[in-house]
């Protein structure tokens, strides 16, 4: 069925897409990937998705506006059902792994950090070869990858090699992350969640760490491995939750938003403008 939606914000919207986000320690909302300050209104900032209201119910989508500026955007999209009346088990095990191990290596990607090659280049160096070990270590440096935690001078050449991939999974660059996501336990997940969208929640959670600048949130990379691996679901489109008297709409598949019209608030007292959707 076609739903449509209204989502209300301070800046004028083209194109609904998902950012990897950092919610800084002084409250503000930035892209990680660019360090854009975004506006985080709605509640878009909390989880995946984007956050609406039906269309007739412009009111409470102008809320998440400035009182007299901002835009309230008329949407449509495609679904069948709701991601929440589907039940926890609905996306197997198998396949949430796939996803898992897909936004893994999107994040890994975007910090152009490619753990194979690293050990490549590890297992091919000779530590004591000056020029080998150099090498070695700006390829380190252009992964982000810090060399001195494993100083070869502490080791004899093999050693050395098996305790630097060592440390490297315990305090790499994605190290923290491997942690959270390790201690998934999926079978656990899907038992004690009622519905689908509780369990997607939680997985994208997951894929969250504390950095100097803030807490990083990877809804991007999770969201392109999801729509890999399940590319074509009207059942994983759209969810419908309550919050106090007005219905929320969560669209949480944005490839399949369709943008109908965008109406400028500061010009709703103009002649044949205003709040009239059809």
């Amino acid at each position: 069925m076609l739903t449509k939606l209204a989502h209300g914000s301070i800046t004028k919207i083209d194109q609904f897409k998902y950012f990897n986000v950092v919610i800084s320690k002084q409250g503000g909302l930035y892209c990680s990937d660019t360090n854009e300050e975004l506006s985080g209104e709605g509640r878009d900032s909390d989880g995946m998705g984007l956050y609406c209201y039906d269309y007739k119910n412009m009111k409470e989508a102008s809320c998440f506006t400035s009182e007299d500026a901002g835009f309230i955007h008329i949407l449509a999209i495609e679904h069948d059902g709701y991601i929440n009346d589907l039940p926890s088990d609905y996306i197997s095990i198998e396949t949430w792994n796939e996803i898992i191990d897909k936004t893994m290596d999107n994040i890994a990607n975007s910090r152009g950090y490619d753990y194979e090659a690293l050990m490549s280049s590890l297992y091919g160096t000779d530590p004591e070869d000056s020029n080998s070990l150099n090498t070695f270590k700006s390829y380190c440096k252009s992964m982000g990858v810090d060399y001195s935690h494993c100083d070869y001078n502490d080791y004899d050449p093999e050693s050395w090699k098996e305790e630097f991939e060592i440390s490297l999974n315990e305090i790499g660059p994605m190290s923290s992350l491997s942690s959270n996501v390790d201690s998934l336990n999926l079978d656990d997940m899907i038992s004690l969640n009622d519905n689908l969208w509780d369990v997607i929640t939680q997985i994208h959670l997951s894929f969250s760490e504390n950095l100097n600048s803030g807490e990083a949130y990877y809804k991007k990379d999770f969201y392109e491995a999801f729509k890999s691996v399940i590319p074509d679901d009207e059942k994983l489109a759209v969810v419908r939750m309550e919050y106090s008297e007005a219905d929320v709409v969560i669209a949480f598949d944005i490839d399949n938003i369709s943008l109908i019209k965008v109406i400028d608030i500061s010009k709703k007292n103009e002649k044949n403008a205003g709040f009239d959707v059809r």
